[in-house]
């Protein structure tokens, strides 16, 4: 992340679980969601269609300052409609 950070390249988090859910899985690795610029979750007033549609990508795109060609994460059909290329980082289970 540092290094996108160091390279001008924006970084933002589209994930299909709700605000709650998503808490629960990053309050681990809170950290490393610092570096992010924003988070949208599945249950934003502006996500009007669930994925696969490329919805939470675009508004993901959109809270950028400046909206990027590209945006991040999980199912292949939504960003392809979204036309953003990812960066998918998973943890280890332990």
């Amino acid at each position: 992340m540092k290094h996108f950070q160091s390279l001008g390249i924006p970084t933002a988090i589209a994930t299909g679980s709700a605000q709650s859910s998503y808490q629960k899985k990053v309050s681990k690795y809170g950290h490393l969601f610092d570096w992010m610029s924003h988070v949208v979750c599945s249950d934003d007033p502006e996500v009007k269609n669930g994925k696969p549609f490329p919805d939470i990508y675009l508004v993901a795109a959109a809270r950028f300052k400046t909206p990027p060609k590209t945006s991040s994460n999980v199912s292949a059909e939504s960003r392809h409609s979204a036309k953003v290329e990812d960066v998918i980082i998973q943890p280890t289970c332990q």
